[in-house]
């Protein structure tokens, strides 16, 4: 960021540096906690899932360092966390409204188009 420029070759300014930092910071901190914060609250719900995951993570030591190789290795956690992640995204969604009438494969203002 401190090396970008616009098309006048303008940079941000100290300020703008500052703002897009923090902006950075609490973003990837609020979408983490409120990741973890869901696989917390779904694993409890589901205690058949937990204890898969449970039987799955006892195949390692724990001894050793974790490394990104033995992560990989651990399908069922990433299929779970994927799965948290879908059921409750943690950033929400982004709203639009229609700005004109519109029609679409038969669908149009009087009709829902169900997925």
């Amino acid at each position: 960021m401190i090396q970008a420029r616009d098309e006048d070759g303008q940079g941000l300014s100290q300020e703008e540096l500052k703002d897009n930092v923090l902006l950075m910071l609490f973003a990837g901190h609020e979408t983490l906690t409120s990741a973890i914060t869901s696989f917390c609250l779904l694993t409890a719900q589901h205690p058949e899932i937990t204890a898969r995951l449970r039987q799955e993570q006892q195949q390692w030591d724990t001894d050793s360092p974790l490394t990104l190789e033995g992560l990989r290795e651990m399908t069922y956690l990433e299929q779970v966390l994927t799965e948290v992640m879908r059921l409750i995204p943690p950033v929400g969604g982004v709203f639009r409204s229609v700005l004109e009438t519109c029609e679409f494969g038969g669908f149009g203002d009087d009709k829902v188009l169900q997925i």
